[in-house]
């Protein structure tokens, strides 16, 4: 995913996903997990972008979020990880 002008992937209300291999570039955010979504990645490269990843909720009728990503390039970011006090994020290995 090139050119994203929001997020280049987003996962909210209670959805599950699992991805794998996962090349973004140039967006504000890279991958979000949001309002009770379990998301798990393996091996993803986010260059050139505002956030790499983060994890919260965003609407009162849920809860917080669970990310996981096993294989983590983040580079030419301002902030690696956001993350919100009732969500939890897990970086395995970064390369």
């Amino acid at each position: 995913l090139k050119n994203c002008a929001d997020k280049a992937i987003s996962i909210g209300e209670k959805s599950e996903v699992k991805l794998d291999n996962i090349d973004i570039e140039s967006s504000d955010t890279g991958i979000v997990s949001k309002d009770s979504s379990k998301t798990y990645i393996n091996k993803t490269q986010i260059k050139n972008s505002k956030v790499c990843l983060s994890a919260y909720k965003k609407k009162h009728e849920f809860n917080g979020s669970f990310l996981e990503v096993n294989n983590l390039k983040c580079e030419d970011f301002d902030n690696k990880f956001l993350q919100d006090d009732k969500s939890i994020l897990v970086i395995k290995n970064e390369f």
